[in-house]
């Protein structure tokens, strides 16, 4: 059964990834606000609309350089409230080393407020925003993942230490406090007795997912992946598949013992040899979860 039209807030639309998700979106009926850092974006993005002649793709114009949580909320206001999933593909990567500080005012301020207002007091059963599915990367941690390979090991701490520091611990300052701080909240309603849905509800309580991929390509979609406690992150992954697993992960029917949602969890992407879907499915039905929290996943 094909999911019922959604709209979505994709933060960083003009990017690589970006661009590929809005056009699997846009295939499955969804209405898309992109949001670009300026209007010379704005003819790019629109022609990706070109194949779907009833598809809905606004262009938003914002750069999250600075920006103020006055300007995230009217964002967020679009469509009147509508927007129920929010995917974060935006990133001051390519600025480094050139421009550092905005891998702060980038990476992790403006992340942080995008958060921070869509988990706000509207979240849960009644709640607009159901989905946040921030893209990340794996090599934002504290240490070492165990189940690296002593490549993927080495390559991290290259990163980590001499490449780009700024950048992995923003990261994994936004990363922890996505997925820990709305695991904790969705807590704290299912202990007040606020996540009683219906049994055919699809969406219920919040859900945040850091999905966090190593090495990426230009290739064309391979439609497989090795998603979860991924052993050799060098592996480099379609942007395409990345793009397929992000909008599963949007789409995947909620559980009724996670109040409706798919739980609170950092998944880890790299090639392989796993079915994007099947993937996606066995990491929600498992309750896998690479983050460095502690828990299960599926521990509201």
């Amino acid at each position: 059964m094909a999911p019922r039209p959604r709209t979505v807030l994709l933060i960083g639309g003009h990017g690589r990834t970006a661009q590929c998700i809005t056009t699997i979106l846009l295939s499955h009926g969804h209405t898309v606000y992109s949001l670009i850092r300026n209007t010379s974006q704005i003819p790019e993005i629109k022609k990706l609309a070109e194949p779907f002649p009833k598809a809905e793709l606004i262009p938003l114009v914002q750069d999250l350089n600075g920006i103020s949580t006055h300007e995230v909320q009217e964002v967020l206001s679009h469509g009147g409230g509508a927007i129920e999933w929010v995917i974060w593909a935006a990133g001051a990567k390519a600025n480094i080393p050139r421009h550092p500080q905005d891998q702060l005012s980038v990476e992790r301020d403006a992340a942080e407020l995008f958060i921070n207002q869509a988990r706000g007091e509207g979240i849960g059963p009644g709640g607009n925003v159901k989905r946040f599915i921030f893209i990340s990367a794996c090599i934002c941690r504290n240490e070492p993942a165990p189940w690296w390979s002593p490549e993927t090991t080495a390559y991290y701490k290259k990163l980590k230490n001499e490449i780009m520091p700024t950048y992995v611990e923003a990261k994994t300052e936004v990363d922890t406090m996505l997925v820990g701080e709305c695991r904790a909240h969705v807590r704290s309603l299912a202990q007040k007795g606020g996540l009683n849905i219906d049994d055919d509800s699809e969406e219920g309580c919040f859900s945040a997912l850091s999905i966090r991929p190593g090495v990426l390509s230009d290739a064309p979609a391979a439609g497989k992946c090795s998603l979860g406690k991924t052993r050799n992150a060098m592996e480099p992954l379609s942007r395409q598949d990345l793009a397929s697993i992000v909008v599963d992960l949007c789409e995947t029917r909620g559980r009724k013992e996670r109040g409706g949602g798919i739980g609170c969890r950092w998944l880890d992407v790299a090639k392989g040899g796993e079915g994007v879907k099947q993937a996606v499915e066995r990491c929600i039905e498992q309750d896998v979860d690479t983050s460095e929290m502690g828990g299960m996943a599926g521990d509201l």
